[in-house]
């Protein structure tokens, strides 16, 4: 599959922390460290982020209102394994941030982790990602999805996420609104040294018919 006319091409987001992957100092290593606990989904890693939630920005991702699907990992699931983003769904939602979770997309078969290609153009690209991914299809009735993820950076993996469930939605003629909540955005190596950790940030992930992704 190709780009489509139809495909959406942008994808609103908000995270709440900063992730330096290079940055050398304290809070720089300090995010490494979190986001690390996050990832290996340390029940009281994921639980900090909560007090932070209450913040007018998450009110449109994180409601009552709103089902909660994880972004898949890059390998396929395995029984019992960690899945980060599905640790973070179900810890919102007993929390009160969001109306149900729902593993509404799978793998079909694994791809190259991000955080192993050294360069942006070794990473997956979008059309990567849509080829590797399929819809759990759903009964449920919604209108709302907030797809849930630790990190976002460049944004290509969520965006083909948005995209293939765009594409299912639409082929039953059910529209959906979709957006992304990120506990984490990754600094640029250009920006690495943070001189903050947490800043809710709000923006767009853009996408081209290139293929490319932006994300501002």
């Amino acid at each position: 599959m190709s780009f489509r006319s139809t495909d959406l091409n942008q994808l609103g987001y908000v995270s709440l922390a900063n992730y330096s992957p290079t940055g050398t100092n304290d809070i720089s290593s300090k995010s490494r460290k979190v986001c690390g606990a996050i990832k290996a989904s340390k029940p009281a890693s994921i639980e900090s982020i909560f007090k932070y939630l209450n913040n007018e920005a998450f009110r449109d991702y994180l409601n009552d209102e709103t089902i909660l699907v994880p972004v898949p990992s890059s390998s396929l699931r395995v029984p019992g394994g960690n899945w980060p983003s599905l640790s973070i769904c179900q810890a919102l939602i007993k929390n009160g941030f969001g109306h149900f979770s729902h593993e509404l997309l799978k793998r079909t078969r694994a791809i190259p982790k991000s955080s192993s290609r050294s360069s942006s153009a070794e990473r997956n690209s979008v059309q990567d990602h849509i080829d590797s991914l399929a819809v759990n299809p759903s009964t449920d009735n919604f209108t709302n999805v907030t797809l849930v993820d630790d990190v976002v950076t460049q944004g290509r993996t969520s965006m083909a996420c948005a995209i293939v469930l765009n594409r299912y939605f639409s082929s039953i003629n059910k529209a959906i609104d979709i957006k992304l909540f990120s506990v984490f955005q990754t600094k640029s190596f250009e920006d690495a040294e943070l001189s903050e950790l947490v800043n809710i940030h709000q923006g767009i992930i853009h996408y081209y018919s290139s293929g490319k992704t932006y994300r501002k």
